[in-house]
């Protein structure tokens, strides 16, 4: 809080708040160097997120390619696809890039845009890290008003928004070959060749 507030008198003593430091910046450096530097932490930062993206995002997929319902669940339109997307984004803890690479991986053989656009938001606005987080940091009248806005936007704004995606824009992996070769559904097929065809489904899809 005090770092917050910037009453610290020993910023670069303890690291930085948001993102480890693999070139550090030290008080007395060269304001051009200083710069460059930071650009490279925080590019090393957002590339670990977007890293992490790509895989989960790749077994989410596998998931889907696996168990029919689920697969069924990403192609619900409406407030009901917008509120299915979140509750699947809630749990990443991302920011909305990473969330949505996660997002866009998870949706890539097949779902409707409220869905998609419903777990960017999730992640960004409802994730757990950040809601307890704030509980610490703010009023409780502060998180709670948050929250409900964050609701809104996402039962409200996300399908207006929604709706205005050409239903004839598909995604660059739609349908992708690679992913399609064995149909190995839950419980068409034993659980062993499910669990193996998942794994497959993952490292294609992370692949790709």
């Amino acid at each position: 809080m005090i770092c917050i507030e910037g009453k610290c008198t020993k910023p670069h003593d303890h690291g930085e708040l948001n993102f480890h430091e693999r070139f550090p910046v030290s008080e007395t450096e060269n304001y051009g160097v200083a710069v460059l530097k930071s650009c490279a932490n925080f590019w090393e930062a957002n590339a670990t997120g977007m890293t992490f993206a790509v895989i989960i995002g790749a077994a989410a997929l596998s998931l889907a390619l696996s168990y029919k319902k689920f697969s069924n669940l990403l192609q619900l339109k409406g407030i009901k696809g917008s509120a299915i997307g979140s509750v699947i984004g809630m749990p990443l803890n991302m920011c909305a890039n990473c969330s949505a690479v996660t997002s866009m991986g998870l949706t890539s053989q097949g779902g409707s845009a409220e869905a998609s656009l419903g777990i960017i938001m999730g992640g960004a606005l409802l994730n757990f890290i950040g809601i307890v987080t704030m509980f610490a940091l703010f009023n409780p009248a502060v998180v709670i008003s948050r929250i409900v806005f964050s609701i809104l936007m996402i039962t409200i704004v996300v399908p207006l928004v929604s709706k205005m995606v050409n239903p004839n824009t598909q995604s660059p992996l739609e349908q992708a070959t690679a992913l399609n070769q064995i149909s190995c559904y839950y419980p068409k097929k034993s659980i062993l060749q499910t669990i193996i065809k998942s794994f497959e489904d993952w490292l294609i899809a992370s692949g790709i």
